[in-house]
């Protein structure tokens, strides 16, 4: 038996052409869009037929059940097999992949660009998978930028749409979810209900999944269908609400019969999942309350600022806060190299510059026949009942002696940078005991009972295993001790 493919000239109504190589079913179809008159079609026959009328034909071991070509050029195709893995190819060189994406553990059931260099797989292993083309090794590419994970796929095809690095796809739980190509999480999710045909009333039917979604363009209009033949337009309005993000929903249309018009709202966000990333409980919890002020920050188009935050925690708020397209996050402490900061989240369109929120002080008095320490100064300060969270860095080294305070302008603020020796080391792994037991010049069991007394910290988070691997640019620090920088 021969499958037919088809092409049409739609304005028309005309049948342009055939074409009757493939000898099993056709799966996917794509058309350049660099190169109209450039065609292929992916089918369970194991090959990628490349049409103008058909130019060449790939062959794979596998079905093929998706074909696409990047939208700037018609001389290289992207395929997913149901032997798991996504090829890309020089079509100049169609005897080998330039690059084979492995890390789905099912058979991949689409694939779509991004851009030039970024695409992004879906797969019936309950995942859609972000690849940067450019990271190949060797021609394999086995570390996905992101794995997205959320919506439920196991066995049928769910669609797969890409607008403006947003990420649409259906589940067979009967709902849509989009997600963002830096967020690994769904941003929103939107569930089909079934219309009674007695009572006119919506009801939830388990058996119906999603089966295909498309954008409109690079619009945020969402066109999406169920297994029942069930068609929706979705406008998607993304902005901050009491479970992270809200989407609007614009009158649905069902192939049956256009009913009365409604306005759906779904809300989708685990925040727990954003934090499990941050390894410090402690952390994360702060992080989570900064979360929930850049939520309200947002949603009523204000900014807002923390306190001082410690150094891990403004590390781990700016990277999560950094991955979420409508929010601004500003941290800052007074010069170049502050460690405790405060950090300021907005709207894009409302934090457009640095706020105005840090002062420097200058305390001035006769020092010189007393040494004074930084607890000194912190205690001093702190005396007068200001909070530590008050406060941020203190650059000058009090004990019983008199001293003036007075505001000065951060620009008046005289900062010495640390001063550094730097020296070089062979060790036989980057493993924090060996590493820092080179750096600081003390014994790698003395180093083990600091890192089990908790002095030692990486990125100023608590170190608790000795075989915690270290990498170029971490900040390793021990009490007593000082900080090193890892450089390789």
């Amino acid at each position: 038996m021969t499958w037919l493919q088809e092409v049409w000239d739609v304005a028309r109504g005309q049948l342009v052409t055939e074409m009757k190589e493939h000898e099993k079913r056709v799966w996917s179809i794509d058309i350049s869009t660099a190169d109209p008159t450039l065609l292929a079609s992916g089918s369970d026959d194991g090959s990628v037929n490349l049409w103008r009328v058909s130019i060449g034909t790939i062959k794979t071991k596998e079905n093929v059940c998706c074909v696409q070509f990047p939208s700037d050029s018609g001389r290289s195709l992207a395929f997913g097999s149901a032997d798991h893995r996504v090829y890309y190819y020089d079509l100049r060189n169609p005897k080998l992949p330039l690059c084979t994406m492995i890390g789905h553990t099912k058979t991949v059931s689409y694939v779509r660009f991004v851009d030039s260099s970024t695409l992004v797989s879906s797969s019936t292993d309950n995942t859609l998978k972000l690849w940067d083309l450019s990271m190949s090794v060797s021609g394999v590419n086995e570390a996905p930028v992101y794995s997205f994970m959320g919506h439920t796929n196991v066995k049928n095809f769910v669609g797969l749409s890409v607008s403006d690095g947003y990420l649409a796809t259906g589940s067979e739980t009967n709902e849509v979810y989009v997600y963002h190509k830096a967020f690994p999480m769904p941003v929103l999710s939107y569930k089909f209900k079934t219309v009674d045909p007695v009572s006119g009333l919506e009801v939830e039917d388990a058996s119906q999944f999603i089966s295909s979604v498309c954008w409109r363009g690079q619009s945020s209009t969402l066109v999406a269908a169920n297994s029942t033949g069930n068609i929706k337009i979705l406008e998607i309005l993304l902005r901050f609400n009491q479970k992270l993000f809200i989407l609007i929903v614009t009158p649905r249309i069902k192939i049956a019969a256009l009913r009365r018009c409604h306005v759906a709202e779904a809300m989708k966000g685990d925040v727990e999942l954003v934090l499990k990333g941050v390894g410090d409980q402690a952390v994360a919890k702060e992080v989570k309350h900064i979360l929930e002020m850049a939520r309200r920050a947002t949603s009523r188009r204000e900014v807002l600022h923390t306190d001082f935050l410690t150094p891990p925690v403004v590390k781990e708020s700016v990277s999560v806060l950094g991955k979420l397209a409508d929010v601004a996050v500003v941290a800052q402490g007074g010069y170049p190299e502050a460690e405790r900061c405060r950090i300021s989240v907005g709207h894009p369109d409302v934090l457009t510059n640095d706020p105005d929120i840090v002062a420097a002080l200058s305390i001035t008095g006769n020092l010189g026949f007393q040494a004074c320490s930084h607890g000194d100064f912190l205690g001093a300060i702190l005396g007068t009942g200001i909070t530590r969270d008050k406060l941020g860095d203190i650059l000058i080294q009090v004990g019983n002696v008199s001293v003036t305070c007075s505001k000065i302008p951060l620009l008046a603020l005289e900062y010495e940078p640390p001063r550094t020796n730097s020296f070089k080391t062979v060790e036989a792994s980057l493993r924090i005991d060996a590493v820092a037991s080179a750096g600081f010049k003390i014994s790698r069991s003395k180093l083990v009972d600091l890192i089990s007394s908790g002095d030692v910290r990486v990125n100023w988070a608590t170190v608790t295993k000795n075989g915690t691997t270290v990498k170029t640019g971490d900040v390793v620090s021990v009490s007593g001790k000082g900080r090193l920088k890892v450089r390789l």
